[in-house]
């Protein structure tokens, strides 16, 4: 019996050591966690200020550093006709356009505008449209140009510049 009584309390004292070596190396691995572990996650995680790096775009942040596809870009888009189109459609009875541009009616012009040349987008009689988008700098889109009857006298696609004056001149 007291071989038996020796034996268990061996066990325990070995069990009890055990016990003890395993909870001080849980304490060193969080050690090594919170000191180790810890500042590496920070090193690899993204710190970098996000937003818009495209200078071109109109929501362009200087403090970005990293671009997150939130661009949007802005364009003029002037239509015209020379004189010659403008006698031509008048001849035929057309006295107004309707202009579609992306699927968007964008509004109303009168045959009898015309120029000689290309007009600046800043000229008060010019018909001129102001674009929004996103994604890319330089998009393309279609244009549908009717008469009042809603035949299709021209259509097309034209691609867009940001931050510039993008001219369309319509012959017939």
């Amino acid at each position: 019996m007291i071989f038996l009584n020796i034996k268990i309390r061996y066990t325990n004292i070995v069990i009890l050591i055990f016990n003890n070596l395993f909870i001080s190396i849980m304490k060193i691995y969080k050690l090594y966690f919170l000191f180790l572990l810890l500042p590496a996650l920070f090193l690899f995680t993204d710190c970098a200020k996000k937003g818009c790096t495209d200078p071109n775009a109109i929501n362009y942040d200087s403090e970005a550093e990293r671009d997150d596809e939130s661009c949007e870009y802005q364009a003029n888009l002037l239509v015209w006709i020379n004189e010659s189109t403008s006698d031509s459609l008048i001849s035929h009875s057309i006295n107004e356009l309707t202009v579609n541009f992306d699927n968007e009616n964008i509004g109303t012009y009168q045959s009898d505008l015309h120029f000689t040349e290309s007009p600046y987008c800043t000229e008060p009689t010019a018909f001129v449209y102001q674009k929004t988008w996103g994604e890319h700098a330089s998009q393309e889109f279609a244009y549908k140009i009717t008469d009042a009857l809603g035949n299709i006298l021209w259509q097309g696609n034209m691609p867009l510049q940001p931050n510039v004056c993008n001219s369309i001149q319509f012959i017939w």
